[in-house]
């Protein structure tokens, strides 16, 4: 198969890489086809953006409802919030190209508007979700609790501890199977061709850039938050658990976007691995296992000896400090002491 590789550089950084076969180069000489409105169009331009829609206004109706019958934890929807807001306002900074110069009044009140649009947005979830989640399925927030709603926020707690290291490891699995397992095991049984690891311009970030997609989750906590409430909403409407969670599923994976069979599969193991953290270890864990995920696929650095590779020695060394931190906070309290405090907060 012949190859035609198009590259280019500024102040020896590429900036361009495309790698085009005959058949793709063949193609920009044929008319353009007109759009179809077919099913995937309908899947992803009406029906997720429906869904998202209706989760949104479900949780607006019941925060209300938790608000106004003062059964929403006000202290812990607040200090989650508060822990969205700094989240956006320092990773947005930190990965803001004007920020750190003379102009930097043109990306300041963005950010903060941003920053403030989540937070709110965070607190209003927590306070639809949290009361109703915790009647119906009261462990699933136990850890938040513990984490959120006390007088004074735990540094070292065994439930804590452990649910950061089991989003942690939950993580490392998903990426297993949907990276080097799907990459060298499962494309090669179906036949097809060994993929090429074409450059993903995000990648090309330096140390303050990778800091800040280190820290920057508070879009990624929002978006999971409505996986969360996906979950309670049918659990409150559906009466048999598992039925519930089969739709759960099935939400889940229509969240994540349409794709080839391959894609769906995996993305419905992925999810239903991610049900099974949320149910048994908490949100904590599940919050965790989706943001280490997300950084383990930046940290893949696009050459092992380059300059790019520093950015992903900043997102690597967040894992391990994250890793430390739960092993740290998992031994940090006798098994009584713990298990009281969680008696307590349930």
């Amino acid at each position: 198969m012949t190859l035609r590789v198009e590259a280019g550089a500024w102040e020896g950084r590429p900036v361009l890489f495309n790698v085009a076969t005959p058949e793709a180069l063949e193609s920009l000489s044929q008319p353009p086809v007109n759009w179809e409105w077919g099913g995937i169009f309908l899947l992803q331009g009406v029906l997720q953006p429906f869904v998202i829609f209706v989760l949104a206004a479900f949780s607006v109706g019941v925060g209300r409802r938790n608000t106004a019958a003062r059964r929403a934890d006000s202290q812990g929807a607040s200090r989650f919030g508060i822990m969205v807001f700094f989240l956006f306002l320092v990773g947005e900074g930190l990965l803001s190209h004007t920020l750190f110069t003379p102009i930097w009044g043109i990306e300041i009140w963005p950010i903060i508007v941003g920053a403030v649009f989540t937070g709110v947005t965070a607190w209003a979830m927590y306070t639809a979700g949290e009361p109703l989640g915790r009647r119906i399925w009261p462990t699933m927030f136990v850890s938040s609790s513990l984490l959120f709603s006390q007088a004074r926020v735990p540094r070292r707690d065994p439930l804590i501890g452990q649910s950061v290291l089991v989003g942690l490891i939950g993580a490392g699995l998903i990426f297993l199977l949907d990276g080097p397992l799907r990459w060298d095991v499962v494309e090669p049984l179906l036949g097809k061709p060994h993929s090429i690891d074409i450059v993903n311009l995000s990648r090309i970030i330096g140390q303050r850039q990778a800091l800040g997609l280190a820290l920057n989750h508070s879009m990624l906590i929002g978006y999971w938050l409505l996986h969360i409430m996906a979950l309670v909403l049918i659990r409150a409407v559906v009466r048999r658990p598992k039925l519930a969670m089969a739709l759960t599923l099935a939400v889940w994976v229509l969240l994540a976007g349409p794709g080839s069979l391959e894609r769906v599969l995996l993305d419905l193991v992925s999810a239903a691995f991610s049900l099974f953290i949320l149910l048994r270890w908490g949100v904590v864990a599940f919050i965790m296992q989706r943001v280490a995920l997300y950084i383990l696929w930046f940290a893949r650095p696009l050459e092992m000896d380059g300059w790019t590779s520093q950015g992903s020695l900043i997102l690597v060394g967040m894992l391990i400090l994250l890793a430390l931190y739960g092993a740290w906070a998992a031994m940090g309290e006798g098994q009584g002491q713990g298990q009281d405090r969680r008696e307590s907060v349930g």
